[in-house]
C-alpha cells in the first residue's frame, strides 16, 4: 500500500473509483476488489480521519436505535421510522457478532449499566422489552447478558453509589458491550487487503471535477494536497461517493444545485478520568434533553458524550467549543454530583461530525442507510452513500459492491477477501501493555512508515499505532517515535523537529485543552 506518484496514475482506466477513505470507503474498496473491480480509492486528507477517528468507540448493540425520541408513541405515530429503527438494530446486532469474532485484536468486552429513572421517557419494562427484541433480532453466539436490578439491588454496579437520586432510580439495566480499541486500524486493514487484491489506495489526494465520457464513463481529475504539482486525469466506468459529512460538497462538483442529502451531526466529548472502580465499567443514561449520554471506557479514561446539534459549516477543523465542554461537564455532574468534575479533569476533548442521510421532517436527519443513484440527476454511474455508523461498515461495502454490480461488470476475476487483522495490527495489539520502550518497537513503527502512508506524527499516534488515544497523547514518547520513522520518511533533523512541534499544534487545534 505504499504511496507512489499520482502523476503514474494519470490515463488509468478503472472500474470504480471510491471518493472517501473512512470506514465506509475502505470496506466498500475491500469489498469491490473481492468482486474484481479494478478500483481506486482517494481520499482528501489521512484514511479514517474523520468521523472513524472521532467516535464514541463503541461496537453498539443497537439499543439506541430502539430509544424512541421523546416517547413511546414516536414509533407509534410513524411505522416507518419503528421500522428503520429494527432494521439498524438487527444491523448492529449482526455487526456486533461478526467484528467482535473476527477481530479480537480489535475489539474487547466491556459492562454496560443504564440506570432508569422515573423522568426518563421509557419505563423498565420498556427497556426489557428493547432487549428482548435486540436478543431476537440478533445472532445468539455473543449473548448480551441482560439484567435488570431492582432498586433495592443497585449496589452491585459499581456506578451506583455516584448516581444522583438513588430513590429515583426505577431500575437498572445492565448489559454486556464490545468497543472498538482501533477503528481506524480496521479501515487501514480493509485497504491493505484491498490492495493486494489490486486496488489503488491514496490517502491526501483530493478530488477536484469530473467530465462525462461518451460511453457513460467519467474522466476524474485529481491532485495531490501535499505536492499540488501533482495531479491525474483517470478514467472511471462507476463513480462512488462515499465522502461522509463532505459528501454534498463532493457532489457540488458533479452539479452545484444537487439536493441535500446529508445532515451533519455535530458531536464533541470530553475524557476525563473517573474512579478506578469504574475503570473498566460503561455506562448509558438519559441527559436533561432525554438524550443519550455515554460514559465509555476507553485506555483508562472515560470518553463522555455527546451533545448531537445539526451543524451547517464547513465539515474541516471541527472542535469542542468551550459552552461543548461545559454542557458536556454539566451534564456528568448532573448524573454523577459527587464526582464534582471540573474543566482541571479533563485530559482532552474532540469533536466529530455524524453524517446522517438528510429528512426534511426529522430534525435530526435519519438513521437510514441510502445508497442514492444519480442518474435521475443526469450522472449515470454515480451513486452517493448517505449515514452508515461504523459498526455496519461491512454491510454497507457488500451493499456498495452489489450497487456496482448491477451496473458495471467487474474486468478483473473475483478473490477473496481477509475479514482478520493484518499482521502489523496483531504485532501492535501483542505490544499493548507491555511497557517496552519505542526502540523495542522500532522495527513496526518503520514498517507502518513505509508500508501504510503516513506522511506525519498525527497520522501514526492516532490512525496507524492508536498511541495518541492513551494519556498524554504520545507527548512522552513523541521525539522518540519521531527519530525512529524519520529515516523511511525522508525526514532530516529540521524537518523532524518541524514535525514534532506540528503534532503538539495539532493537538492543541483539534483535541484542545480546556483546563488553560
Amino acid at each position: 500500500m505504499k504511496r507512489d506518484k499520482l502523476s503514474d496514475l494519470n490515463a488509468e482506466t478503472f472500474d470504480v473509483v471510491v471518493i472517501g477513505a473512512g470506514i465506509n470507503g475502505c470496506s466498500a474498496a475491500q469489498q469491490l476488489s473481492a468482486k474484481g473491480f479494478r478500483t481506486l480509492i482517494v481520499e482528501k486528507g489521512d484514511f479514517a480521519e474523520g468521523a472513524t477517528s472521532k467516535s464514541s468507540r463503541l461496537l453498539h448493540c443497537g439499543l439506541r436505535h430502539l430509544t424512541p425520541g421523546k416517547s413511546l408513541w414516536d414509533f407509534v405515530r410513524n411505522p416507518v421510522y419503528l421500522a428503520t429503527a429494527l432494521i439498524n438494530a438487527k444491523a448492529s446486532m449482526d455487526a456486533r457478532s461478526d467484528i467482535a469474532n473476527s477481530l479480537p485484536e480489535l475489539t474487547h468486552e466491556v459492562n454496560f449499566c443504564f440506570p432508569i429513572y422515573k423522568e426518563d421517557p421509557f419505563t423498565p419494562r420498556m427497556v426489557d422489552l428493547a432487549f428482548s427484541l435486540l436478543s431476537v433480532l440478533g445472532p445468539k453466539d455473543l449473548p448480551l447478558g441482560y439484567k435488570r436490578h431492582k432498586p433495592s439491588d443497585h449496589s452491585s454496579t459499581p456506578f451506583a453509589s455516584y448516581l444522583r437520586e438513588p430513590s429515583k432510580i426505577q431500575g437498572m439495566a445492565v448489559f454486556r458491550e464490545y468497543l472498538f480499541d482501533w477503528p481506524e486500524r480496521i479501515a487501514i486493514d480493509a485497504l491493505k487487503d484491498a490492495s493486494q487484491m489490486g486496488a489503488v489506495a491514496r490517502n491526501f489526494t483530493e478530488f477536484t471535477s469530473l467530465t462525462k465520457n461518451e460511453d457513460d464513463s467519467w474522466s476524474v481529475e485529481l491532485v495531490d494536497c501535499i505536492d499540488p504539482a501533482e495531479t491525474a486525469t483517470i478514467q472511471a466506468k462507476l463513480v462512488l461517493n462515499v465522502g461522509g459529512a463532505w459528501s454534498d460538497q463532493i457532489s457540488q462538483h458533479f452539479k452545484s444545485d444537487l439536493p441535500q442529502k446529508v445532515l451533519k451531526l455535530k458531536g464533541a466529548h470530553i475524557a476525563v478520568q473517573l474512579p478506578p472502580e469504574l475503570s473498566n465499567w460503561g455506562m448509558i443514561a438519559m441527559n436533561r434533553v432525554k438524550e443519550p449520554l455515554y460514559c465509555v471506557p476507553n485506555r483508562g479514561l472515560h470518553l463522555v458524550g455527546l451533545n448531537r446539534v445539526p451543524y451547517d459549516k464547513d465539515a474541516s477543523g471541527i472542535r469542542a467549543e468551550e459552552d461543548e465542554v461545559d454542557w458536556l461537564i454539566g451534564e456528568l455532574n448532573h448524573l454523577m454530583p459527587s464526582l464534582g468534575v471540573t474543566r482541571s479533569d479533563v485530559k482532552f476533548t474532540m469533536a466529530g461530525l455524524q453524517p446522517i442521510t438528510f429528512d426534511p421532517n426529522e430534525p435530526h436527519g435519519s438513521r437510514a442507510i441510502k445508497i442514492h443513484d444519480l442518474k435521475s440527476n443526469g450522472f449515470k454511474n454515480i451513486l452517493a452513500l448517505t449515514g452508515g455508523p461504523i459498526m455496519t461498515h461491512r454491510q454497507v461495502g457488500k451493499n456498495l459492491a452489489r450497487a456496482a454490480l448491477k451496473r458495471i461488470n467487474p474486468s478483473l476475476p473475483a478473490k477473496s477477501l481477509s475479514k482478520y487483522a493484518s499482521q502489523t495490527t496483531k504485532d501492535l495489539h501483542a505490544t499493548r501493555g507491555q511497557n517496552r520502550s519505542i526502540q523495542a518497537n522500532s522495527d513496526l513503527l518503520k514498517r507502518i512508515a513505509t508500508e501504510e502512508q503516513p506522511t506525519n506524527l498525527a497520522d501514526i499516534l492516532f490512525r496507524r499505532t492508536g498511541i495518541a488515544w492513551n494519556k498524554g497523547q504520545g507527548r512522552d514518547q513523541l521525539e522518540e517515535i519521531a527519530d525512529v520513522v524519520a529515516e523511511p520518511l525522508g525526514w532530516d533533523e529540521a524537518r523532524t523537529k518541524l514535525e514534532i512541534q506540528s503534532y503538539l499544534d495539532f493537538l492543541d487545534q483539534d483535541y484542545p485543552d480546556h483546563t488553560k
